[in-house]
This record gives C-alpha cells, structure tokens and sequence, in this order.
C-alpha cells in the first residue's frame, strides 16, 4: 500500500516527482551517517565485542563461568559463538524466580549470568565483567585478562584447554 499510494502521490503532483526522490535520499544519508559513525555499544541492543571474550573463555579449564549482565542477553551471545545444542540449552538452563521469558536466563550448562556477591577462590571458575566494573580481588591469587571491553578474572596457575 505504501508504494501504491507513493505512486498515487507521484502520478497527481509534478513537484513529487523531484520531491520523493530528494527525500529519500536525504533519509539514506542520514541513515548511513549514523548507522556507521554510532558506537552501538553504548546500548543495550547490542554488544559488538564479545565474541573474543566468549572464545576465550570457552578454551578455559574452568567448571563454572560468571558473565556479569552488563549487555542484554549475554546467554543468546554464547550460544551463538559456541554452536551450543539448543537441546543442551533447554536441558539445562534456569531461569530468576522461575519465570521461564527470555530475559531471565540466569544460567545454563557451566555459565551463569551473575557476579556472586563472595567470589569463592576455592571454585574453579572465571569472571567476566566489563572493564570499569571490575570487583577488588585479591592481586596474588587471581590473573586478569583484558579483551576488548571486558575483564577476565580467573584463580592464577588456571590451566588453558
């Protein structure tokens, strides 16, 4: 309908003849000015960096890996870079409080969408966070990794897959 009624508008008004054609791309432009000089990660809609992270994080000898939630739906990020089996996810995925929505997901498998409020330096996990959130550890006993935008804290001797 959008199309007949533009055609509608050109047939009846000469001056939309030049008129359309200027606006769109006018509108063009400004799209592509602002799609390519944003920086999307500002937002919450998506998160450009985190495929590093996510890889390297996924080659750690760790049992468990805590994703601050500092991007929207960390989990869907991983299941993406890491080819997770969607049957994997859905075996083993818990949600907060039982509400089974997509912006819930607060583990599945070895990752978990929160920072504990005690990091526990006898567990063998990673943390990630995003760099300026990072939580004081002690410096003797963990290793920090910076990738992109990101922090990875792990207990130091951590062994590499």
């Amino acid at each position: 309908y959008t199309i007949l009624g533009i055609t509608k508008i050109l047939e009846k008004i000469q001056l939309s003849k030049i008129a359309f054609p200027i606006l769109y791309i006018s509108l063009f432009i400004s799209f592509q000015i602002t799609y390519y000089t944003t920086d999307w990660n500002n937002y919450r809609t998506f998160q450009g960096d985190v495929e590093n992270v996510i890889k390297y994080v996924d080659t750690l000898a760790v049992d468990k890996i805590y994703f601050e939630y500092s991007f929207k739906e960390p989990y869907i990020y991983i299941c993406f870079y890491n080819q997770i089996n969607p049957k994997e996810f859905a075996d083993t995925v818990t949600y907060q409080n039982g509400e089974k929505t997509f912006d819930s997901v607060e583990s599945f498998g070895r990752y978990y969408f929160y920072i504990p409020e005690n990091i526990n330096s006898q567990e063998n996990a990673a943390y990630v966070m995003k760099k300026g959130d990072e939580i004081d550890v002690e410096q003797d006993l963990w290793d920090k990794v910076y990738i992109d935008d990101f922090v990875v804290l792990t207990k130091k001797g951590r062994i590499i897959l």
